[in-house]
């Protein structure tokens, strides 16, 4: 009964709260030719367009 019991309160868990999705502006962005020691900056937009809260635990650069 346990076995069977822990997956439905985790299902039933996760459709009370719904579920996040992220949808962003743009997935790249090419800043052409720099000098050296130039710095740049870019800001990617994102939107949380699902149900659910979006939580982002780590960012890295690619």
């Amino acid at each position: 009964m346990r076995k069977i019991l822990l997956p439905l309160l985790m299902l039933a868990t996760l459709n009370c709260f719904g579920t996040p999705k992220i949808q962003f502006d743009a997935t790249g962005h090419d800043f052409g030719k720099q000098p050296l020691k130039t710095e740049v900056k870019h800001v990617f937009t994102f939107t949380n367009t699902g149900t659910g809260t979006l939580v982002i635990k780590k960012v890295t650069a690619g």
